[in-house]
């Protein structure tokens, strides 16, 4: 009995703390525009990806509903995805900025690489956990770690 209660004291811990996990919108997005030099590895107008949209510092609280310091774009497609983190910067920004990237691929494996964004938009332009649904349009140089390839992206999403 002292083994069962210690079991279910654990399992409602776990339970709770997963419970106050990060806000995030999930939706899908599209290429609008590509550079010539993103043929060579098959992306284009119109590829589309499943997408997650995180931005940091939601709720005002300090809890995992304030989803932290950086904002994350991640983007999957078929056998690859890619997670774009901006490093205490929102997806609202006129100039480029620097941002980290982390990419797995099926046929490549995992791999990290640096690259640029810029003109970054959200509608709404303010963001909070209650928010129900987000666009974004941004656009991304080396996308998906191909150098010389730009393109941008407009997405919606609805907050789960």
């Amino acid at each position: 009995m002292k083994y069962l209660l210690s079991a279910l004291a654990i399992l409602m811990l776990v339970s709770n703390a997963h419970a106050q996990s990060a806000v995030a919108w999930h939706g899908v997005a599209k290429i609008t525009e590509a550079s010539t030099q993103c043929q060579a590895s098959g992306w284009g107008v119109g590829s589309s990806f499943t997408y997650v949209h995180r931005p940091r510092f939601i709720s005002g609280k300090n809890d995992l509903t304030n989803n932290g310091p950086d904002t994350y774009l991640n983007l999957y497609q078929h056998f690859t995805g890619q997670s774009y983190v901006f490093s205490g910067k929102d997806i609202k920004f006129a100039s480029t900025v620097k941002t980290s990237a982390v990419g797995l691929s099926v046929r490549g494996g995992a791999y990290t690489f640096n690259t640029t964004a810029s003109e970054g938009q959200t509608t709404p332009k303010i963001v909070n956990s209650t928010t129900d649904n987000v666009s974004i349009r941004i656009t991304i140089d080396n996308f998906f770690n191909n150098t010389g390839c730009t393109v941008t992206l407009r997405g919606a999403a609805t907050r789960r």
